[in-house]
């Protein structure tokens, strides 16, 4: 049974970009993996716990698939 991970989120130290991913289960994909800054192109992202609120959005996001709400 697939456990689903907690979200997290990407972040630069060399230009500030970040992005908050909420994986769909524990098999990641393409779009839970960043290996490049989305800004910059650094490739020494840090991996951090994101606020309760970036949870939320991105938690949002992922279990409504960029739908409006009632389609």
């Amino acid at each position: 049974m697939p456990i689903r991970p907690r979200p997290f989120t990407y972040r630069c130290d060399e230009c500030g970009w970040s992005a908050t991913v909420a994986p769909v289960s524990d098999a990641l994909g393409p779009n839970d993996i960043h290996h490049r800054c989305g800004n910059c192109g650094n490739p020494a992202l840090q991996r951090g716990t994101p606020s309760r609120l970036q949870a939320l959005i991105a938690t949002l996001k992922r279990d409504l698939g960029g739908r409006p709400p009632g389609m």
